[in-house]
């Protein structure tokens, strides 16, 4: 009997293969927008599931008023007697900066995600060592623990313990373990693990030995409440206690969710972040495409029902039964829909890092896994049978005495409900292709945004090299030779600011205190970036410590009147206010708010960039030269150079990447729905050929059938449209509060959405709606 089904599918597939070909690219599409956005939200809820004891592993912070605060040294060493509930205590501390390694002294291999932390971290977390010992690997200093990636390429096919490498502006080191491969889920992925031993060796002279990230352990069962009790009486005793109001833990399952994502140095932030809201928005819009994939299905499998009508009646009357009638066409759908599935298991492969690369995380289906397979079956055989019930349903309850005789009703209730799957897709895609229109005017917005300062023929060239900043003068003038360099001056983009100053005011009998940012510039900062000077002048010269400059939002915070020759207290020193700068937006279109800055002269290296102004066109000439004189002084580290016209605020470019993706889905669903309009508009044509013909011969004219033909379709979109724009400006409203810096909906959005839709609908039926128009009804007429 199965045999029977399998040889009928087939044999439907050849005797109506447009149709059925549609059928099943129609559900592939859909079948591939489900799994892909399936794959992206199980791959972002897994995160670092691959932790066995994720679950009872928690951060520590103490918990004050307004801030959490980093557990201290001495506490760290107290922390594992506080409390019967811990296991085990773990500290990591980031190190500062990129580490590079060389084992010829030549070439060197850049590490950015290198920690210091101690023998703990293997019992904590999952990061087992491939070679080593886990006991002894992070104890004492000279020792480091890489991962497996750089030991490949350190030393290929080899066990590395014991072979020394040197570590860049540190000397050299004993690699002592080498770690397995990290799972991608980790959002704590190591490069390097120096000790806590070299930690505080290399502290000492700061004295800055606080605990970054501090991970607790904790028991089988055991109570988290009174392991807080616990280690705040502990606290107490040990911390400030003004403002302590608790113990904030954050456990390592929800980490990816919490406010530590950040510390622990992610290795993968997806384009949508931490965001539950727009990951799930994802696999909501990818259950819309499904269903809009069956919609199309379920309409099409009706309109081809209507042709296998006859062969339903034989059967029947040869003493087939209703259920086993309604077994065959489910056995045919779920045979479609395990094509559909291979072709978009092959769209996966072809795709995957296109689209990995869009989300930001790799993902991709892992075919070598029993589950994954067992999971695709499943989902093959819900999609065929959800897909093909209805059709099947309302195909096996033909009367075959009708059918036989002839008679069909394709407008009557088989008519109707092809015409709500329609109008059902059409308020899926009306939404989205409203939703993407209005993310593409919001990136266009944020791109308009005006910053305050110029980015054209701006170059940045790093200051932040140690080599570099002890030959300053030196460096200075290799930039100012460089060809095509017009000024070069000193400041701070592309980061913002040189920290946090304290301010004080004497107002007559008032003090005003403040913590403006502080920003390290050179007379000409202002000139090259194009900041407006609103009153006074710049720094008289380089030596000249006695100045300051403020910005608009300082002088509007303070409420100041004639504030040039004002005398400010920054940092315990006095300073006369010279000039007012227009305001700026320090973060971009990300936060247009302005922040209150107060202006200091560069007199030293503390200032982030030099900033250099160039001639147009010649920026790849420019940047070669400036790669020149950046390996004349530092020849191992990667040059920090960057065009700012180039480096794309993060905000638009976020913006510009989720309005690529749901293009792509409204694209999609577009398809969908008007693949399923063109079947439907020749299904129905055809059962009006006689209807139309009659017509003709009593005089009417072409566009008046063109007119009746197409309104049952015309009909469907404007119901659509009633529903869908609604839904589309709610939606889309409430997603863009999130943003600062947004566009405003308004009617004439809707209007020219609605508009598109509409031509659209006539440019996929009105050529086919036309030719029918035009046919000769006296051949119709014959043929009946």
């Amino acid at each position: 009997m199965l045999r029977n089904y399998i040889k009928s599918a087939f044999t439907n597939l050849k005797r109506n293969t447009g149709y059925t070909l549609l059928m099943i690219f129609s559900l592939a599409l859909g079948m591939y927008c489900f799994v892909m956005a399936g794959l992206y939200v199980r791959y972002e809820y897994s995160r670092n599931l691959n932790h066995a004891n994720a679950d009872r592993v928690y951060r520590v912070m103490l918990d004050y008023e307004r801030y959490h605060q980093y557990i201290s040294a001495d506490m760290v060493a107290e922390m594992p007697n506080v409390s019967p509930d811990i296991e085990a205590v773990n500290v990591i501390n980031s190190y500062n900066g990129e580490v590079y390694l060389s084992k010829d002294e030549q070439s060197f291999i850049r590490q950015a995600k290198a920690f210091y932390t101690d023998a703990n971290v293997f019992d904590v977390f999952s990061f087992p060592l491939k070679y080593g010992n886990p006991e002894n690997a992070l104890v004492g200093t000279g020792k480091i623990v890489i991962s497996n990636f750089l030991s490949e390429r350190l030393f290929p096919n080899e066990n590395p313990v014991g072979k020394e490498v040197l570590v860049h502006e540190k000397g050299t080191f004993l690699i002592s373990g080498v770690l397995e491969e990290v799972s991608e889920l980790s959002i704590l992925n190591p490069g390097i693990f120096f000790s806590m031993d070299q930690f505080v060796a290399d502290t000492k002279a700061s004295g800055n030995t606080d605990a970054m990230l501090t991970h607790v352990l904790l028991k089988e069962g055991a109570d988290l409440n009174r392991f807080k009790v616990s280690l705040l009486r502990t606290a107490q005793t040990m911390a400030p206690t003004e403002g302590l109001k608790g113990i904030y833990t954050e456990k390592l399952a929800d980490a990816y969710w919490g406010n530590s994502i950040y510390d622990y140095g992610a290795q993968y932030y997806s384009l949508f972040g931490a965001s539950k809201k727009m990951i799930k928005t994802v696999l909501y819009v990818s259950i819309g495409v499904l269903l809009c994939a069956f919609l199309g299905y379920v309409a099409i499998a009706l309109s081809l029902s209507l042709k296998r009508a006859k062969e339903v009646g034989v059967r029947k009357v040869n003493g087939a039964n209703v259920s086993t009638i309604r077994s065959q066409f489910l056995v045919e759908s779920v045979i479609y829909a395990a094509v559909s599935l291979l072709l978009t298991v092959v769209a996966l492969e072809i795709s995957g890092k296109w689209v990995s690369d869009l989300l930001q995380v790799p993902i991709g289906l892992r075919m070598d896994q029993p589950e994954v397979i067992v999971l695709l079956i499943a989902f093959t055989l819900f999609t065929g049978l959800i897909a093909g019930l209805y059709p099947a349903f309302i195909v096996s309850k033909l009367n075959p005495v009708k059918v036989l005789s002839g008679f069909s009703s394709p407008t009557g209730s088989g008519f109707v409900m092809k015409r709500v799957l329609l109008t059902t897709q059409f308020v899926i895609t009306i939404c989205l292709v409203f939703g993407v229109y209005v993310l593409k005017l919001q990136v266009s917005e944020m791109a308009q945004f005006d910053n305050g300062y110029t980015t054209e023929n701006i170059l940045s060239f790093d200051n932040t090299n140690p080599e570099m900043k002890k030959n300053s003068t030196v460096l200075l003038e290799s930039l100012r030779s460089v060809s095509g360099v017009v000024e070069v001056a000193k400041g701070p983009f592309p980061l913002n600011f040189n920290g946090f100053s304290k301010v004080k005011i004497q107002i007559g009998d008032s003090l005003i205190q403040d913590n403006p940012s502080r920003i390290f510039v050179s007379e000409n900062f202002f000139e090259t970036m194009e900041i407006k000077l609103l009153e006074g002048g710049s720094f008289n010269g380089v030596s000249d410590e006695s100045s300051c400059l403020i910005n608009e939002s300082f002088v509007a915070q303070h409420g100041l009147v004639n504030p040039l020759g004002m005398t400010l207290s920054v940092d315990g020193k006095p300073r006369i206010v010279i000039g007012v700068v227009s305001n700026y937006a320090d973060w971009g279109v990300s936060n247009p708010t302005p922040m209150s800055h107060v202006f200091l002269p560069a007199v030293d290296t503390k200032f982030h960039s030099y900033l250099l102004k160039i001639s147009d066109n010649n920026q790849a000439s420019v940047m070669a030269q400036l790669e020149a004189v950046w390996e004349t002084f530092d020849p191992v580290k990667d040059s920090r150079i960057y065009a700012l016209s180039d480096r794309v605020q993060g905000s638009v470019q976020k913006v510009s990447k989720i309005s690529t993706l749901f293009s792509i889905l409204a694209g999609v669903v577009l398809l969908l729905s008007f693949m399923n309009l063109f079947g439907m508009a020749i299904m129905f044509a055809n059962s009006k050929m006689k209807a139309v013909s009659i017509r003709k011969i009593l005089g009417a004219s072409v566009p008046e059938l063109l007119g009746r033909l197409s309104l049952p379709f015309l009909y469907s979109l404007i119901i659509a449209l009633l529903i869908a724009l609604p839904i589309g400006y709610y939606l889309m409203e409430q997603y863009l509060q999130d943003y600062a810096v947004r566009i405003s909906l308004n009617a004439s959005q809707g209007l020219i959405a609605g508009v598109f839709m509409i031509v659209l609908l006539f440019v996929v039926i009105g050529f086919k709606m036309l030719q029918f128009s035009k046919t000769n009804p006296v051949e119709v007429l014959r043929k009946e």
